[in-house]
């Protein structure tokens, strides 16, 4: 066996520093992915319930994004956003082969949504056709009041994993602490004075040991983004550390068997849902910048006339609600008897008619969590290298898949042309077929060969 002395080791890795691939070279010494800060994609899908409405939420033309207006009320969160994302309207929410045409009940569609096709129990839905080409960490799947009807006991599920049916597709996790308390457990230290703690070290000094100054400024920068990420690895295989906290702070305390389905109209629960939903988005923001997932899926309930698992009159969205009344966006919201002080009686404000002032304003708010999930990938520091892509079930009226709105945000890696708004033309096969078979290629650099994943939107 040939030996390699201390000289011509550094010598050999200078070489490589020079053309950009410690790295990669360190990553299959330790059998870990490569994970510097270029080239490293995550992706977040965020499904949210009953569509939106084209009429409040399409933007009113199509092109480069230049203003720092509202593009929409229901857009309006994101205006902060507008450079970092593409807006896609009148997008057909396909979910047969062929994209379908509509009158099918809430859990046809959101079956179909990410699966491509709704009748299928053989086909995986996209995040884990993602997942499954990315490598073996599989899909991160977290829930915020998710669980089965009543009546008939199909899994209101979005995500399907290989190798199950329909009626089995499994129950994200809708408790932040436990999802929290699993992912940190994974980040526990090895044993001290193991080999990869040696081959860390090793590479570390001989990273600090370069003439950066004799590099190209591009070269220096990237050394020192191989150190850093070396420096992270090292840190969570051997402290235990996460480079990004999770979310301890909030539980679910509610049951989701069959025998408690409808959610209670006490105050507390009622204001516990955004907790929920943005610690759900905390813990997602931490697995990706801890490594622990490159694939996650945060289904925000299910659809709201099944289940009744959600009551929008949290004073966030009753805020909204207000918002779009003043702007006579959709019908007064008294209609529907809704009355804030009085949480019981307000059942009536997750109903999902398109033409009240409620259901806008739970339109604005779910992209406000978008918008939320952005800046904690932003000051996660890992913003450039994820998409966070919204998911839902309905197009632009009750259970019909065209004219839908669909936002896709944030980097993979400068691979997408954000800060545009891009008309689909409400073609059935060409909307969501086409648009996460383009995410799915631009995340694992090959067509998806499963399912009716197509390419060719952006």
């Amino acid at each position: 066996m040939i030996e390699i002395n201390a000289q011509s080791r550094r010598r050999f890795i200078k070489n490589m520093a020079k053309v950009g691939a410690i790295l990669p070279f360190a990553g299959s010494m330790l059998g870990e992915n490569a994970f510097a800060a270029t080239g490293y994609k995550n992706v977040l899908f965020i499904y949210h319930p009953n569509g939106s409405h084209a009429k409040y939420w399409h933007p009113s033309f199509t092109g480069p994004i230049n203003t720092s207006e509202e593009l929409s009320f229901g857009l309006g969160a994101l205006k902060q956003h507008h450079k970092n994302m593409i807006v896609f309207k009148n997008i057909h929410i396909d979910t047969e082969p062929d994209g379908g045409m509509g009158g099918a009940a809430h859990s046809d569609y959101l079956w179909g949504c990410l699966t491509g096709d709704k009748h299928s129990d053989s086909v995986p839905s996209v995040d884990h056709l993602i997942a499954e080409k990315l490598g073996s960490q599989g899909v991160l799947s977290l829930g915020v009041r998710t669980g089965n009807t009543l009546s008939e006991g199909k899994p209101l599920v979005v995500s399907k994993p290989r190798g199950v049916d329909n009626f089995s597709r499994p129950i994200p996790n809708n408790n932040p602490f436990d999802v929290a308390t699993k992912l940190s457990a994974r980040l526990m230290p090895e044993p001290e004075g193991t080999l990869k703690r040696k081959i860390y070290e090793a590479n570390l000094a001989d990273i600090k040991s370069l003439p950066k100054a004799q590099l190209l400024e591009a070269r220096r920068g990237k050394i020192t983004q191989h150190e850093d990420a070396l420096t992270q690895l090292k840190n969570r295989r051997m402290e235990g550390s996460a480079t990004v906290p999770f979310n301890f702070n909030v539980k679910e305390t509610v049951s989701l068997n069959e025998s408690v389905m409808a959610m209670p109209n006490s105050v507390a629960l009622i204001e516990q849902f955004p907790a929920l939903c943005k610690a759900q988005i905390d813990n997602a923001v931490a697995a990706f910048a801890n490594k622990l997932h490159r694939v996650a899926t945060l289904q925000l309930s299910v659809s709201d006339d099944n289940g009744g698992r959600v009551n929008y009159s949290f004073e966030e969205c009753w805020d909204m609600a207000v918002l779009a009344h003043d702007r006579k966006v959709g019908d007064y919201l008294a209609e529907r008897g809704a009355d804030r002080k009085n949480p019981a009686h307000n059942n009536n404000h997750a109903y999902h008619s398109t033409s009240s002032c409620s259901f806008q304003a739970q339109v604005r708010w779910h992209f406000s969590l978008v918008g939320y999930a952005l800046e904690k990938l932003k000051s996660a520091g890992i913003l450039d290298e994820t998409l966070v892509v919204t998911v839902t079930d309905m197009g632009d009226a009750d259970h019909e898949p065209s004219r839908g709105g669909i936002v896709v945000a944030g980097g993979a890696g400068g691979g997408l042309p954000m800060g545009q708004v891009i008309d689909c033309g409400s073609v059935p096969g060409g909307g969501t077929h086409k648009l996460y078979g383009d995410i799915a290629r631009l995340l694992t650099g090959a067509n998806l060969a499963e399912g009716p994943w197509k390419g060719g939107i952006i």
